[in-house]
């Protein structure tokens, strides 16, 4: 792969296709559960590497398997159920340590029900995407999730400083907040590397 589709890649996940604020997945653990700037980068680290192994797993998956049988029609919900297993192999592995697995099920439901990871396997089979080009894809759309779930939870901290009307108090201000940030980044929309 050359450099400058390297750089596409990683530019299309970080901004243009952004799986926050474009596309509007995994907002759930931003507005609800990621408070404090460090437990959103930790959740965020962690949904990062989850996926990349799902994104690798599912291209892995389309052209080894669904492709050369033409069960695409398929695709969703085989990938459900590959991100559920992999999630379960995890918690069994770290079951074994009781120290980390008590760590990794305050981050379960996050993951879980986070349609981030599934939006970026989708995102990375519906451009036909190489292994390794959608590994980079999976990388880059969980750091893309990092940055935007710390960079919410900075602004809710400012948030809960200032005086803001009453009817405003709460989710109204965040939401209000979210659709801010997320009119930014679909400024990036159709840009090109």
């Amino acid at each position: 792969m050359s450099l400058s589709g390297f750089l596409s890649v990683v530019f299309s996940a970080l901004l243009v296709e952004n799986v926050v604020f474009i596309r509007l997945l995994g907002i759930t653990p931003i507005l609800r559960g990621t408070r404090t700037v460090k437990n959103a980068a930790v959740t965020g680290l962690v949904l990062t590497a989850f996926t990349c192994v799902t994104s690798l797993l599912c291209c892995l998956l389309n052209g080894l398997i669904l492709v050369p049988y033409q069960l695409e029609y398929l695709r969703t919900f085989l990938y459900v159920i590959l991100i559920a297993g992999l999630l379960s192999v995890v918690g069994r592995i770290l079951k074994r340590s009781p120290g980390r697995y008590e760590w990794w099920k305050g981050r379960l439901p996050y993951l879980t029900a986070n349609s981030a990871v599934l939006g970026a396997a989708l995102m990375v089979t519906n451009a036909n995407y190489s292994p390794f080009d959608a590994a980079t894809f999976g990388l880059f759309a969980g750091l893309g999730f990092t940055f935007c779930s710390i960079l919410f939870a900075a602004v809710c901290a400012r948030l809960q400083e200032t005086k803001c009307p009453k009817a405003f108090e709460g989710m109204p201000i965040a939401l209000v907040t979210f659709g801010l940030i997320a009119m930014v980044f679909m400024g990036f929309t159709g840009l090109k590397l």
